[in-house]
Formats: C-alpha cells, structure tokens, sequence
C-alpha cells in the first residue's frame, strides 16, 4: 500500500523576488502475510532474505545480530536471548534459534521518497532547483570476505577482501571496538563458528548503515530577453 501527495503554491509573490515551489511526496508499506513456513536457515535471515519471507515484515527486510564489539582475541561479540556470547563461543550455530540473533533492523527499499522543486525568478532571470530525497531504508556496508578467519591469502580470495578492512583490522586489545574487521592473527577451524562469524560480521548492527539521502537532481539559470515595442 502507498500514498503519493503534491504541494504547490507560491511562498513570494508581492516582492522582486518570486518564489513558487512543488514537493512531491510518496510513501509505501509492504508486509509479507499468510506465511506458512519460515526458513529457519542463516541465508534466509541474510544474503537470500528476499526469497525467505517473515511474516508481518517487509519483504525486502534486513536482519542482523546485534553487535557488541569484539573479544579478547578479537573475534565479533553479539546478542543472544538477553546473553553476550562471542563467535568462538558457539559450537555449533544449528542448535541456536537463529531469529534470536538475526532481527529485523529495516527494509531496502526507501519508505518516503519525492522531489522538491523551487523557481526563483527575479526580473528576467529564473533559477531552478531540483532536488531528490529518499529516507526510510539501510543497506548493508563492506564487509570481510567469506572464510578469511580459516585461511586468507587462499587464491580465491585474494582479490575479493577490501585492503582498508584488511589495513584496519583487529590486531591487539588496544584496537578495541574501533577496528573494522575481526582478528587473522588466529585461524578457526571449526566449520561451524566460521561460518557463523562470516554472517555476524557482515549482517550486524554496526555495519548496517542510514540509506537516506537528498541529492541535487538539476539546476538551471534561465535569462528572458526582454520584448522591443
């Protein structure tokens, strides 16, 4: 469901300078309903979410766990029923209930969106100013390539991680929270936890940011040449 409005009228009229404006504004909400059955798998909750539906929840959700730095050894810490657990903390993620660490954090597609356009006119010139604007929707921000905690200089990957993560990473307490991706200076054998930090250190309330934006869509300077009699 959705509502599109306009706006427009003229905020200077009795002066030298005229100013008439035109907001366009446009709104959406999509549910998903009558959902039987959930995938209760972590692809579901993250990289295919837009083929495993929620119910009462957007159809372009985002989910992600909610973040809460890194441990000793520098691994992601997160949430879960009301308890803070690292990574290397779980086992084996399948006995957990992955909707306890995955929630609903926002939607991708924009919720409010429009144009906004002003003309001032001023003797024979006219100014026009367009802008664009979009609010209501996050995406999620670079992340660690898959399996970087096992082995990261195997050839597939190589190529794919970011060098600023890699550059700034977890490397000793002192780092903190500040750092932008988990520690290397320890491999993770076990396939379960791997697995799982690749997830938790992509969809996590840190690295899921703001969409929204205003952004200039056009200008234009117009002079009317005046008429001879």
């Amino acid at each position: 469901t959705g509502v599109e409005l306009t706006l427009q009228g003229a905020i200077l009229r009795n002066t030298a300078v005229k100013w008439t404006s035109r907001l366009n504004y446009g709104t959406n909400r999509n549910r998903a309903f009558n959902i039987t059955q959930v995938n209760k798998t972590l692809i579901a909750y993250t990289t295919l979410s837009y083929y495993y539906h929620l119910p009462d929840q957007p159809v372009d959700f985002v989910a992600a766990a909610e973040w809460t730095g890194y441990n000793e050894k520098g691994i992601d810490k997160f949430m879960y029923q009301g308890k803070e657990y690292a990574v290397t903390d779980i086992p084996n993620y399948n006995t957990m209930n992955l909707a306890d660490i995955f929630k609903v954090v926002g939607q991708r597609n924009p919720r409010h969106f429009g144009q906004w356009s002003n003309t001032f006119t001023y003797k024979g010139l006219d100014l026009n100013i367009s802008l664009l604007y979009k609010f209501g929707h996050v995406f999620v921000a670079d992340y660690p390539a898959a399996g970087m905690a096992n082995s990261y200089l195997n050839y597939t990957r190589s190529f794919t991680w970011l060098p600023a993560l890699m550059v700034n990473r977890w490397q000793s307490p002192e780092d903190g929270n500040n750092a932008s991706m988990y520690s290397l200076n320890e491999k993770i054998t076990n396939t379960s936890q791997q697995t799982l930090l690749d997830y938790v250190s992509r969809y996590n309330t840190r690295n899921v940011m703001n969409a929204g934006s205003i952004r200039l869509q056009s200008i234009a300077l117009a002079y009317r040449v005046p008429q001879k009699h």
